[in-house]
């Protein structure tokens, strides 16, 4: 067996015989010649592909300026085009320093990014509940310094716990 490339062939398959991969010329032209199995595998890549960008722009659009630049992981398919299979947007997930307020309008906003493709990945579904938990800490300490500014420091004090209610929206206060 010859070795090329890391890959084993037989010494039958001569390199005149072994498909090589088409130029971007050739590109064009070669879906005429696929295979019906090679016609199947490239409508499989194109409608992942759809799905990988369609995913990974709700991401973009839903997180606008809290949402980076969309990356790409491409397979090269039958035809010789590269179709994407996966893909990820970064997200800044990290609270506004000093100002409560912008945290929870920006958490929101997050939320929103990691749930808006139709089908959210469990890696969405935990940036989302880490903005979730980054929001629900803002809400806490803005209702802590509320109470302060109304109440005064003492009625703190009686407070044992200011807790989020997840399903409701709304916030429990302890007393």
């Amino acid at each position: 067996m010859n070795s090329v490339g890391g890959i084993s062939a037989p010494h039958s398959l001569r390199p005149s015989l072994v498909r090589k991969p088409p130029t971007v010329e050739e590109a064009g032209s070669r879906s005429d010649a696929l295979t019906e199995e090679e016609k199947q595998i490239v409508a499989q890549m194109k409608a992942r592909d759809r799905e990988v960008r369609d995913h990974e722009q709700a991401h973009k659009v839903v997180g606008g300026r809290y949402a980076g630049a969309i990356s790409y992981d491409f397979n090269q398919g039958p035809d010789g085009k590269q179709y994407a299979v996966g893909g990820e947007v970064a997200i800044d997930t990290a609270p506004v320093p000093d100002d409560l307020r912008a945290t929870v309008i920006k958490m929101e906003v997050v939320i929103a990014a990691a749930l808006a493709p139709a089908e959210p990945s469990a890696q969405d579904r935990a940036v989302a509940l880490l903005a979730r938990s980054q929001l629900f800490a803002a809400q806490s300490e803005m209702v802590r310094e509320e109470l302060d500014t109304s109440y005064g420091s003492g009625v703190l004090n009686s407070v044992s716990a200011i807790a989020p209610d997840q399903e409701s929206g709304f916030i429990s206060i302890v007393v």
